[in-house]
């Protein structure tokens, strides 16, 4: 009699998505394999989280470093979903960088998330950027009328950590610029000009950063003698200040900072000037252009761009 034949079962192929689980759990995930982890569906993500805590420490560093500089580089990927994920990893690192890739992500469920961790996580580090990255979004939705829980929520958080000597100075500073985007008030203003007058420097540019966000005039004579600091981080925040509530007056005095020692004030007089504008500020912009380093003409060109918006000067 004859043995019934069938036929062979094809082998199993594993997906790519598959064997970069399998070599994320091994330890050896490779950069270029990246790729697989951008637009997960739900079941995809599910998987990922289940073996999440599995996945070498090193391991996950490299891959959420690498999804941060992909999502730099390309509008073509999406890995909000796994990022999101990592909000969760239990080392305070990775949720920082997490955190850094999530900077375009303006959905309410994200800055839900970014409002826990900004209120409860361990870690004032990850506090910190966690407001960073919600004062964006507080700032629109402030101007909008919008999410208005969320913007009551964050001025509590702010208002409360930014009056508190014991938060630290890295939360503190980011508690301070966030005052700014928030309805200003006898409160908020007290706060910016405590931090003024606090002596740290940290906290002087904290509340320099603030009065820039916060659009508001008034506070032109404390900023303006700051161009002249001998910190250079002052008279950068100082500059960001000025570009937000300068006039066509601190043209002159803004022109002397384009040719200054540190790069970053170079290109906050850059900026300063373009949003300023007028036929002074496009003067001193196309003047400088010939003998700017090459590094400063793509900055200067943009600002020339800004400050010609609306006006009838010509390049």
């Amino acid at each position: 009699m004859d043995t019934p034949s069938f036929p062979a079962e094809p082998d199993y192929i594993a997906t790519p998505f598959e064997l970069c689980l399998t070599e994320l759990q091994a330890g050896t995930f490779r950069s270029g394999q990246v790729d697989e982890l951008s637009d997960l569906s739900r079941v995809q993500l599910r998987r990922l989280g289940a073996i999440w805590s599995s996945i070498p420490v090193d391991t996950r560093t490299k891959l959420l470093t690498a999804i941060v500089d992909a999502g730099e580089a390309s509008v073509e990927v999406d890995f909000r979903r796994v990022l999101r994920l990592a909000l969760h990893d239990p080392e305070a690192e990775l949720r920082k960088i997490a955190i850094s890739g999530l900077w375009e992500d303006d959905s309410r469920s994200c800055q839900e998330e970014l409002l826990r961790l900004a209120v409860e996580d361990p870690s004032f580090d990850v506090r910190a950027i966690a407001l960073a990255n919600m004062t964006n979004f507080i700032e629109t939705a402030v101007e909008n009328e919008e999410d208005a829980d969320l913007v009551e929520a964050f001025e509590s958080l702010v208002v409360r950590l930014a009056e508190d000597d014991a938060t630290p100075v890295v939360a503190r500073t980011r508690a301070i610029e966030g005052l700014g985007v928030i309805a200003q008030s006898i409160t908020t203003r007290a706060l910016i000009n405590v931090a003024w007058e606090h002596g740290d420097s940290a906290l002087e540019v904290a509340a320099l950063m603030a009065i820039a966000r916060s659009h508001e005039a008034r506070w032109l004579a404390l900023v303006r003698p700051q161009l002249s600091s001998g910190d250079s981080d002052v008279r950068y925040a100082a500059l960001r200040a000025l570009a937000a509530i300068g006039t066509s007056d601190d043209v002159e005095a803004i022109a002397r900072c384009v040719v200054d020692e540190d790069a970053d004030v170079r290109v906050g007089a850059i900026f300063a000037l373009g949003e300023i504008g007028g036929p002074g500020a496009v003067r001193i912009l196309r003047n400088r252009h010939s003998t700017a380093p090459a590094e400063e003409r793509d900055a200067i060109a943009a600002a020339l761009d800004t400050a010609l918006i609306g006006s009838e000067l010509a390049l």
